[in-house]
């Protein structure tokens, strides 16, 4: 629990007070703009997709001993990775993390009052409640128009 909370901190503080999270942010908003502002879009390319993997081989290391390997292990995890963003909000990292906290207290209510069968069903209900009120997500960024 604490090694996943540090590497979400320690993704948080890249992405939000380093010139590479910077550029990063800046690519993700606008590829052609921050081009021409002088940012190498195939480096930044490609130190996200190396600190993606890494995330995710961490979380996998992280998961194996608690989990039973298989091949189809991810797919459960790659849906509720989904659900986290589109509960928290495209565009926002924060969102995202709370947004993780909220489906796993969903579940975890779901599986303490009703039963643990049902435990990843009551994660995707609260997925379509909130699609159903709030399409964007519950903490998506809000842009100007005009």
């Amino acid at each position: 629990f604490f090694a996943a909370l540090a590497l979400i901190a320690a993704a948080y503080f890249l992405i939000n007070r380093t010139k590479l999270g910077k550029a990063m942010r800046a690519t993700f908003q606008d590829r052609d703009t921050a081009a021409l502002m002088g940012v190498n879009i195939q480096a930044i390319y490609m130190a996200t997709f190396a600190i993606g993997s890494s995330l995710a081989a961490a979380a996998g290391a992280l998961l194996g001993p608690v989990y039973v390997i298989s091949p189809q292990m991810g797919n459960i995890a790659s849906l509720k990775a989904f659900a986290v963003v589109i509960l928290g909000g495209l565009g926002s990292i924060g969102g995202a993390t709370i947004g993780g906290f909220i489906l796993a207290f969903a579940e975890e209510m779901g599986a303490g009052y009703v039963s643990s069968g049902y435990r990843d069903a009551m994660g995707f209900l609260l997925i379509i409640a909130v699609l159903l009120f709030k399409p964007t997500g519950l903490f998506a960024r809000s842009e100007r128009v005009g």
